[in-house]
């Protein structure tokens, strides 16, 4: 089922992060990796579960299936969403998938032209919420335009993973010059930021990505990989896992 809607809550957030302000912030606590989400009190659960962009109507359920030691759906790779909708912020295109028990998928596409690009292609992630790219500085100089601190973030249920990287449009093409400031918070753990293609082609994006492990239940592991992909326009999107796009 597809539907469009208004979210305001989220589409706050998503506004703040499109521009870069950057992420709302979250707790630290530390927590025994053995015991994943369920070492977490459900103060702390609320606030990580809304960060992610889960309705509040379901994050008391959600919370629930975590004390009884169930794996959420969103962070099975065998489920499919019940429910998609997609939204238009700043330019950019935002589509939540919704899954059974209320656990939630949200994507963001940056803005930009790909009539002439290949399309970044259908994306099933098991991240909680891609929260797009936004580079802090883009200046053009002739036929060059480079862009610097461009973010690449991404909400988990179980926690927050983000990396940098520089890049360059020049000669209709893009080229990531550097990755750096790989970061991760809760239950996440990051690998270290890689680019994986430098430069993008008439049939190829420019991509850069980080590892993200983590262990949401108790001897339950689990590893996804944050992703960017540049196309020749500079068309960037952002990925929850790479694996998941077709």
């Amino acid at each position: 089922m597809k539907t469009n809607r208004r979210a305001g809550s989220l589409t706050a957030l998503l506004i703040a992060f499109i521009i870069g302000i950057g992420f709302p912030a979250t707790a630290t606590a530390e927590t025994p990796e053995q015991d994943g989400l369920a070492a977490y009190s459900d103060t702390e659960l609320t606030e990580l579960f809304g960060d992610a962009g889960v309705s509040g109507n379901d994050i008391a359920g959600l919370i629930a299936k975590i004390r009884s030691g169930e794996v959420p759906d969103s962070m099975q790779p065998d489920s499919t969403p019940t429910e998609e909708s997609t939204e238009e912020v700043k330019g950019s295109y935002v589509t939540v998938y919704r899954y059974a028990d209320g656990s939630a998928t949200t994507v963001t596409s940056t803005s930009g032209d790909q009539a002439d690009d290949p399309k970044p292609g259908t994306i099933t992630t098991q991240a909680i919420a891609v929260k797009g790219v936004g580079c802090s500085s883009k200046k053009t100089s002739g036929s060059t335009t480079t862009y610097t601190g461009c973010n690449v973030q991404a909400a988990y249920l179980i926690g927050t993973a983000k990396f940098k990287f520089d890049g360059k449009r020049s000669g209709g093409k893009f080229t990531i010059t550097r990755v750096y400031g790989g970061g991760c918070n809760y239950l996440t753990k990051c690998g270290s930021p890689k680019i994986v293609r430098k430069t993008s082609s008439s049939s190829q994006h420019a991509q850069a990505e980080m590892a993200v492990h983590g262990s949401p239940i108790k001897g339950v592991g689990w590893t996804q990989h944050l992703l960017v992909r540049v196309t020749n326009k500079g068309v960037m999107t952002a990925y929850g896992d790479y694996k998941y796009i077709k």
